[in-house]
């Protein structure tokens, strides 16, 4: 995936980071199955016997010139830094999902494994919890993993040399194929080594950085060293006595369809109708997590790119997730727009403070439309607006 803030080398690195444990597990075509509404949800029970703790989840995202046939929105600037206004009326307000799923440890991955004890098991004199937000190159996955029950906790060492990463799903929404492939030890992505664990009803996957270079072979003792650490990981969340509860889904969340039924719209609005589906680089969604939430098809990544004139689009579907708290938009410099079919924003790029991404709302839907910074926010706004036509017509 592409944000275009990041070269592709920094892109690599942010993936290692947020996308920790990335194995390249085959898609479960024969797993994914129709959005749910009804889920299961992880829980925390601790402390006095018989005690349940709720919980919340954590997881770690040149213009076309063919003329499109379709009503443009018309961005223009704005006096104000912090609005992008246009000439149509101002759309509806959108209401957040009303419905919160309970996910595990309540929100705090600390109730799974402690600051101090992470530190300790990379050998380093402290770590810091990552945060998820509308940037990132998967943006937001906390909140759809929470839309399963699901939570990732990533942690990040104070010297930039270590890493740990801990996923939890209900095993009923795992794929067996992503179950099968993380049962035992394996580095197979080279720079990360993960396992997984099923702790009664509850698929549990940790994942480490290695200690050496990707393109050093393993020896025993670096696998002794992480095999270890990844241990100590599934015994905290072992200790924490995950169990699985049903959830629910918002009721008018979009149903998911494979990329390809997007592709006539997205094409024709992006200005190259016909374009295949394609990316030009090699930093795609990949890693357990990201194969249960698109298995269960309460997210997806797809990409179109036109070589002839080397743009390309990226979308993001995001179903039943709500509005981004105040808190997110404004770390991600969101401007508000109008002349969408309901709320949007374009996102701002932090190193030349200029929109290089649309966040399209619809209902309790999100779209993300990321394209290379050139491509002008009205095309962005022509591609979310066919989009989301698109997903609200099933």
């Amino acid at each position: 995936m592409n944000d275009d803030q990041l070269s592709a080398a920094e892109h690599d690195a942010m993936r290692s980071r947020l996308m920790a444990g990335t194995k390249q597990i085959k898609p479960a075509g024969a797993h994914r199955r129709a959005i749910i509404t009804s889920t299961v949800a992880v829980v925390l029970v601790a402390g006095l016997a018989g005690t349940a703790i709720g919980a919340s989840s954590f997881l770690r995202m040149g213009e076309a010139t063919e003329p499109i046939a379709t009503p443009t929105p018309t961005f223009s600037p704005s006096a104000s830094p912090s609005a992008v206004p246009i000439e149509t009326a101002t759309p509806s307000p959108t209401e957040p999902v009303t419905t919160t799923p309970r996910v595990a440890f309540d929100g705090d991955c600390n109730r799974a494994l402690s600051d101090s004890d992470v530190a300790a098991l990379l050998d380093t004199s402290a770590v810091e919890l990552a945060e998820s937000g509308l940037r990132d190159v998967e943006p937001s996955l906390r909140e759809s993993a929470a839309v399963l029950g699901g939570l990732s906790c990533y942690w990040s060492s104070s010297d930039g040399w270590g890493w740990a990463l801990l996923d939890a799903y209900p095993l009923s929404v795992v794929p067996e194929s992503v179950d099968l492939a993380t049962r035992s030890f394996d580095c197979s992505n080279t720079s990360t080594c993960g396992r997984a664990e099923i702790l009664g009803d509850v698929w549990v996957y940790a994942a480490v950085g290695r200690l050496q270079s990707a393109e050093q072979p393993m020896g025993d003792d670096e696998r002794a060293v992480l095999d270890e650490r990844l241990t100590r990981l599934l015994d905290g969340a072992r200790s924490a006595g995950p169990v699985a509860v049903a959830g629910v889904l918002s009721p008018d969340a979009w149903q998911v369809p494979p990329c390809v039924d997007l592709g006539e719209a997205v094409t024709a609005a992006a200005g190259f109708p016909g374009a295949p589906m394609g990316f030009p680089g090699d930093s795609l969604a990949s890693g357990p997590s990201w194969e249960v939430l698109v298995a269960n098809r309460v997210v997806d990544w797809c990409s179109w790119y036109d070589e002839a004139s080397g743009v390309f689009v990226e979308l993001v579907i995001q179903p039943g997730l709500g509005v981004p708290s105040e808190a997110e938009l404004s770390a991600a410099g969101a401007q508000e727009v109008s002349g969408l079919p309901g709320q949007g924003f374009l996102l701002t790029n932090p190193r030349n403070m200029t929109p290089s991404r649309l966040l399209a709302m619809s209902g309790p839907n999100r779209l993300t439309v990321s394209t290379q910074a050139d491509v002008s926010p009205e095309r962005r706004g022509l591609i979310a607006s066919a989009v989301i036509s698109e997903l609200n017509a099933r």
